[in-house]
């Protein structure tokens, strides 16, 4: 594959603006470099791995100062943008699909190549006209019309095969009884668990995932999302747990380095990190100091 994708509002993300101010850098120079490492790992044969990068070589290349490449390269590092030489994000950003439109167009030109060979045939054989008209009919390109409809009733078919129901919906006698998939929560539960134990070993490992847990952890999962869309945060799931318990890392008590006078057995744990007043905390320190930093 030749070409990468490249998301909308990629030049405005709030988390160069970040990088820049830490790397002393504008941010048109830590755009510049993120397109170069984007482009490298896209080259890659294990794409979304760029592995070692020329710093000084670049600086050069992009008409930089001294020094600016390695310091763009180390601030994007702690925001883990980047780490060990790869995109931790690549496969979510960049996944192995084509897009519509080009699903589109590839299934357009089978179908004119289709056609062209059929009339060759059928010019060969004498009975062109007939033959053309024929295969014509049976290989026109479906309307919108009609192609909303199929789509409709493959949902409606797999609807009733992994949901059926009692009153007529499995069916097709009506719509009402058409039940949604309830989101799985295991996923969500499992990244925020490995990025605690990433972050933080001195803590008392979850190793149990009971259901209490398993409510605090969708709970603040679910102000995490809030929070991410109320400032305008460009951070996927695994990206905003992972900064999160980095923020704890920073702090001596909530990594688990502090011992309770009171009771020696106990050990900082995943359930104190998460409760609602804890998880509010530790944000607004972390967006307090971050709004500080890019003052």
């Amino acid at each position: 594959m030749d070409w990468f994708r490249w998301h909308h509002g990629s030049v405005t993300d709030p988390k160069f603006r970040l990088v820049a101010k830490r790397a002393q850098a504008s941010v048109a120079e830590v755009v510049a470099v993120w397109a170069f490492v984007l482009e490298t790992a896209s080259q890659n044969p294990e794409r979304g791995a760029f592995g070692e990068i020329d710093a000084e070589a670049l600086d050069l290349a992009l008409g930089m100062d001294d020094g600016a490449t390695a310091r763009i390269l180390a601030a994007m590092h702690d925001r883990t943008l980047i780490a060990d030489g790869r995109i931790p994000a690549w496969d979510k950003r960049q996944p192995k699909r084509e897009d519509n439109t080009a699903a589109e167009r590839q299934r357009l030109k089978r179908q004119r190549e289709q056609e062209l060979a059929l009339a060759q045939a059928a010019a060969v054989t004498g009975d062109a006209s007939r033959t053309v008209t024929q295969c014509h009919a049976a290989s026109r390109a479906v309307t919108p019309e009609e192609k909303r409809g199929e789509e409709k009733d493959q949902e409606l078919s797999k609807a009733s095969l992994s949901h059926p129901s009692d009153d007529g919906a499995g069916d097709g006698s009506g719509e009402k009884g058409k039940r949604k998939p309830k989101p799985d929560p295991e996923p969500v539960c499992a990244v925020v668990v490995d990025a605690y134990h990433r972050r933080l070993p001195k803590c008392l490992p979850a190793r149990t995932l009971n259901p209490k847990r398993r409510r605090r952890i969708l709970t603040a999962n679910t102000l995490a999302k809030q929070l991410i869309k109320r400032q305008g945060l460009e951070l996927s799931v695994e990206e905003f747990w992972d900064a999160y318990f980095a923020e704890c890392e920073a702090d001596a008590w909530l990594r688990g380095e502090v011992p309770n006078p009171n009771n020696p057995k106990w050990r900082q744990n995943i359930d104190v990190l998460l409760a609602e007043d804890r998880f509010a905390s530790i944000m607004d320190s972390a967006l307090a100091r971050e709004l500080g930093a890019a003052a």
